[in-house]
């Protein structure tokens, strides 16, 4: 008689005794391993009821959305997220070695293979400014403001939900702008690994104050893609605002199938 299976892989079917077998086929069906497979029992016990969902908010006040351009919505503090699906760490860092107008210089740093995308919005941690990156290069950032001179602190931040299997999520992209001006247009992306998936505008005819927007959808990713949020101002000034706190500003992505 064969030896009692130690692990998935110490019994070979159709050659050990019958019960080794019968224990190695209820191993791979379950998934005692806690098993990454989508079909096995285990993992649909363990995610059922979904805990693959997550819900961000905007903590501050993100100023001086730049007028023509979409840029990321930089969701910062969790509300709910008990798998760390949702990424707020830091994508880079550094110190500029250079000065050139609206540039951030760092020859040390390839930006393209770090992630780093127009859109993102970079800080200055030596003075607390911020600007948005417009152009992406090694070593070089360019950017919509004249933020930085040489040996100066830089970082940006990640703010993304990471899919953690192939299936279809809902997202629930909520942003209240303030600041607005009247009769302008103003639009709200959710995008998937770079490229827009759905897309809602809100145009704010006459009261030139707040607007909230709600851009919701069923969107499908494959394992280890990003779902970002993205906003452009076409306001023709640089001076909108998005507004802070749960209830004004936040991302709730949740998976519904897969």
């Amino acid at each position: 008689m064969a030896d009692f299976p130690t692990d998935l892989s110490s019994v070979t079917d159709n050659v050990d005794d019958v019960l080794a077998k019968h224990i190695n086929n209820i191993e791979t069906k379950i998934g005692v391993d806690a098993s990454a497979v989508t079909t096995s029992l285990d993992y649909k016990v363990r995610y059922s009821p979904n805990p693959h969902k997550a819900k961000y908010y905007l903590s501050a006040i993100q100023s001086n959305i730049p007028t023509g351009s979409f840029v990321k919505i930089n969701f910062s503090t969790q509300i709910y997220d008990p798998n760390s699906d949702f990424d707020v760490t830091t994508l880079v860092s550094g110190t500029a070695d250079g000065t050139t107008g609206s540039h951030l210089i760092d020859s040390a740093t390839n930006f393209i293979t770090e992630g780093v995308v127009v859109g993102d919005r970079v800080k200055n941690t030596t003075d607390t400014t911020y600007a948005y990156v417009t152009a992406v290069a090694d070593g070089d950032l360019t950017l919509d403001a004249d933020i930085f001179i040489d040996t100066e602190g830089y970082e940006i931040k990640n703010s993304k939900f990471v899919a953690p299997v192939t299936g279809w999520y809902d997202v629930r992209l909520k942003v209240q702008l303030f600041n607005v001006i009247a009769d302008k247009r103003y639009d709200l992306h959710i995008r998937v690994e770079g490229s827009d998936f759905s897309g809602l505008s809100g145009a704010n005819s006459a009261y030139a104050g707040y607007l909230g927007i709600l851009d919701s959808d069923l969107v499908y990713a494959t394992a280890g893609q990003r779902i970002e949020g993205f906003i452009r101002s076409g306001a023709g000034v640089d001076t909108v605002d998005i507004a802070n706190s749960q209830i004004a500003t936040s991302i709730t992505v949740a998976l519904h199938s897969v």
